[in-house]
């Protein structure tokens, strides 16, 4: 347990004790012991995982949203109780406030009753006054503001090849590094779906099944028959149409000697493409140039290569896909 938590980090041994629900075998913990040493010796597999665990960890991403914020301001407003300023001329009938001319109309006997009239209908011109008063008013605004958020890549789909080809160290370190993510998938809350391929496919479903015997048992299986890239990856385009699957990331590892994909199969992978979903591709031949020929169909969006030292990041000029 010890030289699996040094290979695999934290992300393997507390999957150890609390999830298989079955138990062990002697030859499963032989295994992972083997892919555990490899990890933890070869530095160049260390680096390989360590930036494939990268691939797979949440990205911040910013966003702008509107909020609403509620601001305070001092105001001053109409005080209908304080009459200390004349604001304008009005209609009524306080004498106080009546016009000097209107109050004129009352030293002619004659007008004198126009005044009254005017007195009983509330219509003799007059100051209008009033005060203000201060004032502490709240309001609320939208306004625009950016924020950083956790976006989660989502579930991972690895394809791995067990052709004859793959037999000894390929082999090895596709298990191996098969191993580290699987467990890093569950440990982050993610869904991690298997597919062992050579010319045929057998698949296992790590998110549903929980089951860390069974992914063992997974694991070891090989075909050492023929290559052929279009079931594995069609089964993970199939899969991406699932809600479960429908963000995931496909990761096929291989040492790609194998022919070129047919055309439904790459014109699936591309429809998945502009959904969002990435496809990665991990070659484990020293030779780049198996990968390089693979790479002309522009299937996947990153190339990685693992010499058997370090990782590399390749880069290419892919053709259309047809």
């Amino acid at each position: 347990m010890r030289q699996i938590k040094e290979a695999l980090g934290e992300c393997g041994l507390g999957l150890m004790w609390d999830l298989s629900p079955g138990m062990l075998e002697k030859q499963n913990i032989e295994t992972v012991l083997k892919w555990a040493k490899f990890i933890e010796n070869d530095p160049g597999v260390r680096e390989l995982c360590d930036r494939l665990g990268r691939m797979m960890r949440a990205e911040r991403r910013k966003i702008r949203k509107r909020v609403r914020s509620v601001f305070e301001y001092n105001t001053t407003v109409p005080d209908a109780d304080s009459r200390e300023e004349i604001t304008g001329i009005t209609f009524g009938r306080a004498i106080e406030d009546v016009l000097p001319c209107e109050l004129a109309t009352m030293a002619s006997q004659d007008m004198e009753l126009l005044f009254d009239q005017k007195y009983v209908e509330n219509r003799l011109m007059s100051f209008e006054k009033t005060d203000f008063a201060a004032t502490r008013q709240t309001t609320e605004r939208q306004t625009t503001r950016s924020a950083t958020v956790e976006d989660n890549r989502g579930p991972v789909i690895l394809c791995i090849d067990t052709s004859g080809s793959m037999a000894g160290v390929p082999e090895t370190v596709a298990k191996a590094v098969a191993l580290f993510i699987a467990m890093k998938a569950h440990k982050e809350g993610r869904n991690c779906y298997m597919i062992t391929f050579s010319t045929g496919i057998e698949v296992f479903d790590f998110s549903v099944r929980n089951d860390l015997a069974g992914l063992f048992a997974f694991l070891q299986m090989w075909f050492h028959g023929g290559t052929d890239f279009a079931p594995a990856l069609a089964k993970g385009v199939d899969m991406m149409s699932e809600p479960e699957y429908a963000k995931a990331d496909l990761l096929l590892i291989s040492d790609f000697v194998a022919g070129a994909l047919d055309n439904t199969t790459a014109a699936a992978i591309a429809g998945r493409k502009k959904a969002g979903n990435r496809f990665h591709a991990l070659s484990v031949e020293p030779n780049a140039s198996a990968l390089r020929r693979y790479a002309s169909s522009g299937v996947f969006d990153e190339y990685l290569r693992y010499d058997g030292r370090s990782v590399e990041k390749l880069s290419f000029a892919p053709q259309a896909v047809q």
